[in-house]
């Protein structure tokens, strides 16, 4: 097998990873909105809400095309992932610097190395246009994993900083706003924003929704359903904030104990996934006659060898994506 064969296939490895990457981002996604729709609507079942005057929802949804005309991005898929990941710049800027740096990366080893190496060349730059893009957006995704940690590390003594101020004979606004301004981001950004809603006259679930849609956490779905049954029963928030705090701060011990695992796991597939990409160039450069003699048996007309490698490198992706799989059904 020659060079070029073997840089082809780590380009289409690499696009075919990216391409996984995203489709599993998309089902993941949602997958978990189908279930919190589903939770929410068991929640409130048989419950019901009061009616809002034409007048009220009018205003409503003026406060909250304001609110959204801040904050929001209607960008198709990336839009919800700048906001998950608190950039402040939009999805479509984030687009077009991304598009200017994988263009200019691409063309300076295109025009240095293309009269010593030639087609090579061309080879090089085409996967670094590629994986530029790929690169950018693993750290969009690492940024939003990042902020919901930082997140759910800062929620549980929020909580409970909240139910102590209940106790002491504040309210449920109040204790929003001394989260808001007495803690650091994340928490304290995305405090401020529910508090200026529910100051500027939203309905609490509506409120609550929207700050569940713009921070993705496992913990905050827990929060958002249990002040949404204390508001419609008229149970006391402070008890339910001090144990929702316990809860969290466990959930957040025992997330880190997961993630250990799961680090450990990927570090594995990434080792068996490396492997072949090390141990293949070594034996053909070493034995060129067999990989040339493999890939070129023909019997009949029919390019068996070529098949047998496509069908190697489906099987190899294949246990690739079930490894992943495995590893990620650790975290559910």
């Amino acid at each position: 097998m020659s060079m070029m064969s073997l840089i082809i296939i780590v380009v289409v490895a690499a696009v075919a990873g990216w391409g996984a990457k995203m489709y599993l981002d998309l089902t993941r996604r949602e997958y978990t909105e189908d279930r919190l729709r589903q939770t929410f609507e068991a929640q409130s079942r048989g419950m019901e809400e009061e009616a809002l005057s034409s007048e009220f929802s009018q205003y409503q949804q003026t406060v909250l095309e304001y609110v959204d005309s801040k904050l929001t991005d209607k960008f198709p898929i990336l839009g919800q992932k700048m906001i998950h990941a608190g950039y402040r710049i939009k999805a479509l800027e984030w687009v077009l610097m991304v598009a200017v740096v994988a263009i200019v990366a691409a063309f300076i080893p295109l025009w240095v190395l293309q009269s010593a190496f030639g087609l090579w060349a061309i080879f090089f730059s085409i996967a670094v246009l590629v994986l530029v893009p790929a690169l950018a957006y693993f750290i969009l995704n690492w940024q939003i994993s990042r902020r919901i940690s930082v997140f759910d590390e800062q929620f549980g003594v929020g909580l409970d900083v909240m139910s102590a101020s209940m106790k002491a004979g504040g309210t449920f606004m109040s204790s929003i706003r001394f989260i808001a301004e007495g803690s650091e981001p994340p928490l304290a950004t995305e405090m401020g924003i529910l508090a200026t809603e529910l100051g500027l006259g939203t309905d609490m679930n509506t409120a609550l929704d929207r700050f569940r849609n713009r921070m993705p956490s496992k913990n905050l779905l827990i929060f958002v359903i249990a002040i949404k049954v204390a508001n419609q029963t008229g149970s006391a928030l402070a008890p339910i904030l001090s144990t929702l705090s316990q809860v969290i701060v466990e959930r957040f011990r025992l997330q880190g104990l997961i993630n250990i695992a799961i680090s450990e796991n990927f570090l594995g597939i990434m080792i068996l996934a490396s492997f072949p990409w090390l141990v293949i160039p070594l034996l053909a450069f070493a034995w060129p006659e067999a990989y040339a003699e493999f890939f070129a048996w023909d019997p009949g007309g029919i390019p068996i060898g070529k098949i047998v490698g496509f069908l190697c490198f489906i099987w190899y992706c294949i246990g690739i994506y079930v490894m992943y799989k495995t590893v990620k059904a650790i975290d559910t």
